[in-house]
């Protein structure tokens, strides 16, 4: 197997677990229905779903920067040095970057707790759902592009 192959499918793994927690975490929360967004913080169980979208976007996040996104340029064969990995993968139609640098936005957003601003954390929580609804979207879309390379 060659090293490209080998990076991408790591990069592949790494995401499908991730993917496999946010749609499980998703389906929890859709079922559940919040919508006042003070008793969610008070509900421990929404708050470890919450818990635990958040954290898997995260790590989906990472898995797609880090290893989706360079093992995907290996396996297209795309030069590393004259554009940047996102914007090639843009042009070649995986990645939006506007959407990606949102992702990254609504990430950086909830590293940032604010005690006294309920609805500020609450609007930080649903950019979150919304966008780990749509990353995984991405994710499906990318995916299937990659196994149509096979």
């Amino acid at each position: 197997m060659s090293l490209a192959r080998k990076r991408l499918e790591t990069g592949c793994w790494q995401c499908d677990r991730q993917v496999e927690a946010i749609v499980g975490a998703l389906t929890d929360w859709h079922a559940a229905a919040p919508v006042d967004w003070t008793v969610i913080e008070q509900n421990p169980i929404l708050v470890r779903i919450l818990d635990l979208l958040l954290y898997r976007l995260t790590k989906l996040q990472d898995a797609v920067g880090m290893r989706l996104i360079p093992g995907t340029s290996a396996i297209l064969s795309e030069p590393f040095e004259e554009w940047p990995m996102i914007v090639r993968l843009t042009r070649l139609g995986y990645l939006n970057t506007a959407e990606w640098m949102r992702w990254r936005e609504v990430r950086n957003r909830l590293t940032h707790e604010y005690p006294d601003q309920a609805e500020r954390r609450a609007e930080a929580l649903r950019l979150a759902v919304t966008a780990a609804a749509e990353l995984l979207v991405c994710y499906q879309v990318w995916r299937a592009r990659l196994a149509g390379l096979s």
